[in-house]
């Protein structure tokens, strides 16, 4: 958005909140609070409130920027230029201009006026270049307004271009491949949008089919009226983007030349009086101020021949959206017709155990579960969404990409990437930018589904893909001068057993498949530790740790005072509760409880581990970790930390945080159960034993000549995981999944590269330094104030460095850490023991000598292939 418009939505946003306040201090038992109070019987005073307050600015915004005033324009005029057919907006802006409106709230209103007269709303329009600026500045103004709500609720403005791209992709299909001849302009086809927000695509829509009435116009009055409203509908959950997707499109309708103000004269009934509101549907513009994945929202949108469900439905990991229907939909189950439905939790039959399935149960997820199973009720349609990218390849998602692939014929899924999280990079090194302004990646899908022949077999959808890397500004170009019919699709072939619905090397992807998967090499595995109260449960040092734990068990300090020194709140989602845990550890601190904790890779903590304290302990597993053992830990989804090449393996001997790589999801797999046998599936012995000719010992290691020991197998498969070799050949399936490990082609490689994976498992266990240990040559107070690397240095202080550090060893990354840089970061502010420095020394040597040993492992390998 242009400079001047968040200049305006500021000043906008702050008079908001003057009139919000005014409203709550005068309107209690008015007239207008009771009209509301009918209209909207489920919120607060202070939430109809705040609806009057953004409903009014962003009306008066869309007043003054259509152009349809002049500098006599006043408040007792809003009835004369506001679209008033909708029963909440009369009530708004009748209480607003009313005579004998209280001044307080009167005073602010007539500010806004005056602020809003003064602005040249020319250069907003063409600054802009949208037709659709309302949505474009509310989405500015709450940012401005209630930062907090915008991020709550996903307001985002969808920008035109991708509105654009999916209305005409839509269109060109309903040409194509339903053959309309005319496309949306035909009735056969009812266009919905289940997260209407404030009416863009619904904008869209209208936009483009009137572009296709030019040199008709006589006829747009009638096909309006008979053709075109009674086939549009949308559900919005909240009252201020409803009332303003009203607004935004009766203006819309407006300037095409619709007599909307005819329609409005067919609808002055009384405020209605039916305390449901979510059945308050106006007669021109048919709008649902309700959820549309709720239960209760009946039928919605009549039926049509061909159902079209476009829009850019709310993400939300954490959804709030857990009505019984929808959940049930995704597992399997229409409780609304009794009947069995695909299921996102299953592919092919089989469950999916998924350990942390909360992603399927995003919002976005829901609302394409929702818009798939309208589609087949209706029996042929095409469904459009912009959403979150991550469905795409995510193992997670494997059940859903089966069930749209069984319900769909044809799926298109354009990947806009820009992931920021994962520190996407464009082909060639570019940056990559988001189309929005979020973190996630994002993705169009278009879904379409034929005219059944009159078989209740599953589909078997045909799949294409394409991408677009680059900045903000050259997606928006090149997608407003494309379409599905203009982009350059690669047919994929989603195969078992992930499906996905991005191209893999069909004969590199066979070759990796040939190998084992470590989940079958190592079958017991959990993720690892999880604290979610990392402030208290975990400290730089035994002492320190006990110290806290003093702290928050001490009767004499306050739970509030407690929760906010260690940032904790008082009671979370998981049930936890910060009174009873002060409780249960009062009077039981101990030392005995303290374990160490690979905290980090290479950065050892200490962890209170009481299941009082910490969220998850995953006994089941670390269990074995409390007795000499090592264990890898490997992260499922390399393509999350964000890092150029697959990094999320290290080795550890004691319990590991789940937290260990960015962005979490730190399996652990032992080496030895608590019972003295190995973590190592007979079936892979089995195979690796004929492969070699060699007998497999049931402890440490063998002579590897004769025999190999689980050790052995161990340093193996480290090696072959270091290997940048096997990390950049396999790189696009080691995104989605764990490992797969070849069985080694000789005994002669086995050896080589045991000896080199047991060099590595050593230094990275810290059981023996590196060779190569940097100078810290200077005096000082060792205090971390910064880390800055400068000339071969490691400064962490203006003074105070650590010597002959190489360009490499500094920026070598595990599991999207920066090793060198991240150590000394988590310790800013603090004073570095004589311990602390030699570990560091160790660190660093540790990592020059383990890309020596990487660039051997690679010659090895290129020797024996």
């Amino acid at each position: 958005m242009p400079p001047m418009n968040n200049k305006l939505a500021s000043r906008v946003a702050a008079l908001a909140r003057q009139l919000r306040d005014a409203i709550m201090r005068v309107w209690p038992g008015t007239d207008g609070e009771a009209d509301l109070c009918r209209l909207l019987p489920d919120m607060t005073p202070e939430q109809r409130a705040d609806m009057i307050a953004q409903t009014a600015c962003c009306a008066l915004f869309a007043v003054y920027s259509h152009r349809y005033v002049d500098v006599t324009f006043v408040r007792t005029d809003l009835a004369s230029y506001v679209p008033l057919a909708h029963p909440l907006l009369r009530a708004v802006f009748g209480y607003l201009a009313a005579p004998d409106l209280d001044e307080r709230v009167a005073r602010v209103v007539d500010q806004l006026i005056e602020t809003l007269k003064n602005v040249d709303f020319d250069v907003i329009n063409d600054h802009a270049a949208s037709r659709d600026a309302l949505s474009h500045f509310y989405e500015t103004f709450l940012a401005h307004y209630d930062a907090r709500l915008r991020g709550l609720r996903g307001v985002y403005y969808t920008p035109e271009a991708v509105v654009s791209y999916i209305v005409r992709g839509v269109d060109h299909l309903l040409k194509t491949d339903f053959a309309l001849p005319n496309g949306l302009i035909d009735a056969a086809s009812h266009v919905l949008d289940p997260a209407v927000g404030t009416g863009a695509f619904l904008h869209g829509v209208i936009a483009h089919i009137y572009d296709g009435f030019k040199g008709d116009a006589g006829q747009w009055q009638d096909y309006v009226a008979q053709n075109l409203l009674p086939r549009l509908s949308g559900y919005e959950l909240l009252a201020t983007p409803y009332a303003i997707a009203h607004l935004q499109l009766a203006l819309q309708l407006a300037e095409t030349g619709y007599d909307i103000g005819g329609s409005a004269g067919r609808d002055k009934s009384p405020i209605p009086t039916d305390s449901d509101y979510a059945s308050v549907i106006i007669e021109d513009l048919h709008l649902s101020l309700a959820n549309a994945l709720d239960d209760a929202s009946g039928a919605g949108a009549a039926h049509s021949p061909i159902m079209v469900i476009v829009g850019n439905p709310p993400y939300a990991g954490h959804s709030a959206n857990d009505g019984a229907w929808i959940a049930a939909l995704l597992h399997c189950s229409d409780q609304r017709t009794g009947q069995c439905a695909a299921s996102y939790f299953e592919v092919d039959g089989v469950h999916l155990n998924e350990r942390n399935a909360k992603w399927l149960n995003d919002d976005y997820v829901k609302f394409m579960r929702y818009a798939q199973w309208r589609i087949e009720r209706a029996g042929a349609g095409i469904l459009a969404f912009v959403t979150n990218h991550g469905y795409l390849d995510n193992p997670t998602f494997r059940g859903m990409r089966r069930a749209l692939m069984q319900s769909f014929d044809a799926i298109y899924a354009l990947d806009l990437h820009g992931n920021s999280k994962k520190n996407a990079r464009a082909p060639g090194g570019t940056r990559d930018e988001n189309v929005f302004d979020i973190c996630q990646g994002i993705a169009i899908s278009i879904f379409v589904r034929h005219i059944s022949s009159g078989t209740d077999q599953p589909r078997a959808a045909k799949v294409y893909y394409a991408d677009l890397w680059g900045p903000r500004s050259d997606k928006y170009r090149w997608l407003a001068t494309h379409d599905s019919a203009t982009t350059p699709w690669t047919a994929v072939e989603p195969v078992k057993p992930f499906y996905l619905f991005v191209p893999r090397d069909a004969e590199r992807r066979a070759e990796y498949e040939r190998g084992w998967p470590i989940t079958a090499i190592m079958p017991v595995n959990s993720l690892g530790v999880l604290t979610k109260r990392d402030a208290l449960a975990v400290g730089f040092s035994q002492q320190e740790l006990l110290q806290k734990i003093a702290i928050f068990a001490d009767p004499t300090i306050a739970d509030a005072e407690c929760a906010a020194r260690f940032g904790l709140p008082v009671r979370d989602k998981d049930t936890w509760d910060l009174v009873r845990a002060r409780t249960a550890v009062r009077g039981s601190v101990s030392a005995v409880i303290v374990r160490p904790i690979a905290y980090r890779p290479l950065d050892t903590r200490s962890v209170y581990y009481d299941e009082t304290l910490i969220a998850r302990r995953n006994t089941r597993v670390m269990q074995h970790m409390e007795q000499p053992n090592r264990a890898l830990v490997l992260g499922r989804q390399g393509a999350a930390t964000g890092a150029d090449t697959w990094d999320v393996l290290f080795a550890v001997a004691m319990l590991a945080d789940q937290n260990i790589f960015r962005r979490g999801g730190g399996t652990v797999f032992p080496l030895y159960l608590h019972d003295n046998s190995s973590n190592l599936s007979p079936a892979f012995i089995d195979a690796l034993s004929a492969t070699l000719d060699m007998q497999f010992v049931s402890d440490g290691k063998g002579d590897l000549h004769a025999t190999f020991g689980p050790e052995d197998i161990f340093d193996y498969l480290y090696a072959v995981m270091h290997a940048l070799t096997y990390r950049v050949r396999y790189a696009d399936f080691l995104k989605i999944d764990f490992p797969r490990v070849p069985l080694p082609e000789s005994a002669d490689l086995l050896r080589a590269l045991c000896r080199l994976g047991a060099r590595l498992v050593a230094l990275h266990l810290m059981e023996q330094p590196g060779n190569a240990l940097p100078a810290y040559l200077i005096a000082g107070d060792d205090s971390v104030d910064r880390a800055v690397y400068q000339h071969g240095r490691v400064y962490i202080n203006a003074a105070q460095y650590f010597d002959d550090v190489p360009p490499d060893v500094w920026a070598y990354h595990v599991g999207g850490y920066q090793l060198c840089y991240k150590w000394l970061k988590d310790r800013k502010g603090r004073l570095l023991s004589y311990a602390d420095i030699q570990h560091y020394r160790c660190i660093i040597a540790t990592v020059a000598e383990t890309i020596t040993i990487i660039e051997q492992i690679d010659e090895i390998q290129m020797l024996y292939r």
